[in-house]
């Protein structure tokens, strides 16, 4: 019991994080900034894991078509949330991969933008980079993978 309410609330403080670093006040516009030399409109930008779809957002600002793919339930739901008004962007609950299927994908409660399908990522990340030693993948789901050649072929 302990452990479910623990891991509840580094859910909610990984969201909350989240929320703060990448919605926060102004950079959807600096993002804006950035890409509108490679974005434009009519153009189709595929967010592979998109998280809470900052960046789909400022390129749908841009005019641009967007396929964001987010496989984290809880983050999809509030992807979906955050970008209800912005019809040029569609949310779809998988992960992107060598080959279709499905696979385990690695959840860190903490620090959601670092779930992974890739052990030897995470590892290496660990391992290597001073600021990740903390990280720690408590959790792991069966989420369905797809390929960036197939949703090419279904979104153009």
């Amino acid at each position: 019991m302990k452990k479910a309410i623990t891991d509840q609330l580094n859910r909610w403080l990984g969201l909350g994080r989240s929320l703060v670093i990448y919605r926060r006040p102004g950079r959807e516009r600096a993002l804006r900034r950035l890409y509108s030399e490679f974005v434009g409109p009519g153009d189709l930008v595929f967010d592979i894991g998109a998280h809470l779809g900052d960046r789909s957002s400022a390129f749908a600002a841009l005019g641009a078509r967007v396929v964001a793919v987010e496989p984290q339930p809880q983050l999809l739901r509030w992807l979906k949330r955050l970008t209800r008004h912005q019809p040029g962007i569609v949310c779809l609950p998988l992960a992107v991969g060598r080959a279709p299927g499905s696979a385990q994908l690695a959840l860190s409660f903490r620090n959601p933008t670092v779930a992974s399908l890739d052990s030897r990522w995470r590892e290496r990340l660990r391992t290597t980079i001073a600021g990740f030693r903390h990280v720690r993948w408590e959790d792991s789901i069966t989420v369905p993978v797809t390929t960036l050649d197939e949703l090419i072929r279904q979104y153009g």
